[in-house]
């Protein structure tokens, strides 16, 4: 029994270590990157979750609890609520895909579909624009997917 416990203790240690460890990696990659910080963000509680889980997993194992079922439990739930939250997972997607490559930012005057004004906010989810005191916010798989016509303010 105390064997377990002090492999157990083992994991969890290693599991802190290897999480402290990969965040300062990605920070320093990030920084030299100039990601934008809800990336960041986003990044580095993903990464968490993840090596928390693997933790966990072996955890479970070292206990005798096979984790071989749970994981595959959790991941048909998971493909269950992904296709159940697609179009908040598009949106997301396209956010970030806007936010790291920046076709167009704060300020600046854009047009999509019958849309059209000063970009006011970009989140990971959806853009505001402004236009004669009207706020529009728009989902950013429309605007991702869509032919934007932007006209820079610098």
């Amino acid at each position: 029994f105390l064997p377990r416990i002090i492999t157990i203790i083992c994991i969890i240690i290693a599991t802190h270590i290897i999480k402290k460890i990969t965040l300062n990696f990605l920070q320093t990659t990030f920084t030299k990157a100039n990601i934008d910080p809800m990336i960041k963000e986003l990044l580095y509680n993903t990464t968490s979750w993840f090596l928390y889980a693997t933790g966990l997993i072996l955890i479970l194992e070292n206990i005798g609890i096979h984790a071989g079922p749970l994981v595959s439990t959790f991941g048909t739930t998971g493909l269950t609520i992904g296709l159940a939250v697609k179009d908040i997972v598009s949106n997301i997607a396209a956010g970030i895909l806007i936010l790291i490559y920046q076709p167009f930012s704060k300020d600046d005057y854009i047009q999509i579909k019958d849309f059209e004004g000063f970009v006011k906010s970009i989140n990971i989810r959806h853009t505001k624009l402004e236009k004669d005191g009207f706020i529009i916010i728009i989902p950013n798989n429309i605007l991702y997917s869509g032919v934007v016509a932007i006209k820079k303010t610098n």
